[in-house]
């Protein structure tokens, strides 16, 4: 009750003053042009792969998921105008660092295929570098907002961190690092993650698990976040 009376004896001009501002409205908008960009940039991507795992697939903890991707069965995707600026601006952060990396003198390859035949695990690793102090190593470049940026202390995305260790066992390199840049100020963050071969043995494990399932058997739950793209599946 003491709360309450504090905040009873607080002016009303003042509790009005604490309210967040309104936006402003946005006025004298070619909408011609606005949607004119918004129809190109929009496209359908229909899931068109199947008996074959991807590190990014693997990243998610839903096993629903993984045996629906794995299956070819996720439903065709929508790509919003907006989701398309933002592969488009990931493709240029790639170009740009490609060319600060060859400016240090630490480039080797970038966007090469790294496979296994069974299970069928198949992928592009972002950069081969020269490290200064742990030689050839792998790095998985990623743009983040601030929110996202602000919330990595200690490690990488757990996502980011299972694609990463993939690249290095398929590839045999020793170290690597998943560098964030803050899309909103270009600050980085560059975590190290280390070949740990005892999580490259669990997730060969969950494929051929995932492989091997009957349609009896798959999971009919999901487990991932709620962006889990096997929600939309019935």
């Amino acid at each position: 009750m003491a709360g309450i009376k504090q905040i009873s004896s607080i002016p009303t001009k003042q509790l009005n003053k604490s309210k967040k501002p309104r936006k402003a409205r946005v006025k004298n908008q070619d909408r011609a042009l606005l949607t004119h960009i918004e129809g190109v940039l929009c496209y359908s991507k229909p899931w068109t792969t199947s008996g074959v795992f991807y590190p990014s697939m693997l990243g998610n903890k839903c096993d629903r998921y993984l045996y629906l991707a794995y299956q070819g069965n996720l439903p065709t995707q929508t790509i919003t105008a907006k989701t398309a600026r933002i592969f488009d601006n990931g493709s240029q952060l790639e170009v740009r660092m490609k060319r600060y990396f060859e400016r240090m003198g630490i480039f080797i390859a970038a966007e090469q295929s790294v496979k296994l035949a069974n299970p069928n695990i198949s992928g592009r690793y972002d950069f081969l570098l020269s490290h200064i102090k742990h030689g050839r190593i792998l790095l998985e470049l990623k743009s983040i907002n601030t929110k996202g940026f602000e919330a990595l202390i200690e490690a990488p995305k757990p996502e980011h961190a299972i694609q990463l260790q993939i690249y290095l066992n398929l590839a045999g390199i020793d170290n690597g690092v998943v560098l964030y840049e803050n899309k909103n100020d270009q600050e980085l963050k560059a975590f190290k993650v280390d070949k740990d071969t005892k999580v490259w043995d669990n997730i060969i494990e969950r494929c051929i698990k995932i492989q091997n399932m009957l349609p009896l058997d798959a999971p009919n739950i999901c487990t991932g976040d709620y962006f889990c793209a096997c929600k939309e599946v019935k």
